[in-house]
């Protein structure tokens, strides 16, 4: 799992996020929000980018694609329509 901060929370209205896993399973959320973040990589450094939240699957809490160890890959939707990730 990668350290993160949320900065700040910008509304995703009509937007979702289709995970891709290791094992081939994908899964659409509908984002709640696009949430400004600072990450920390494996050296030590701090980055900056802006990330999908949505609900988690249990409905428990939110999250973003680095709160699950087995994502493999994400494309960002706006109304159906697929974006660059």
């Amino acid at each position: 799992m990668v350290a993160y901060r949320i900065l700040q929370l910008i509304p995703a209205t009509g937007w979702e996020v289709e995970l891709s896993f290791d094992d081939g399973c994908k899964q659409i959320h509908p984002l709640i929000a696009m949430a400004l973040i600072e990450r920390v990589d494996d050296h030590g450094d701090w980055y900056r980018e802006v990330v999908g939240l949505y609900p988690q699957a249990d409905g428990s809490c939110f999250g973003t694609v680095y709160d699950d160890t087995r994502v493999s890959g994400l494309t960002y939707r706006q109304q159906g329509e697929n974006t660059p990730s």
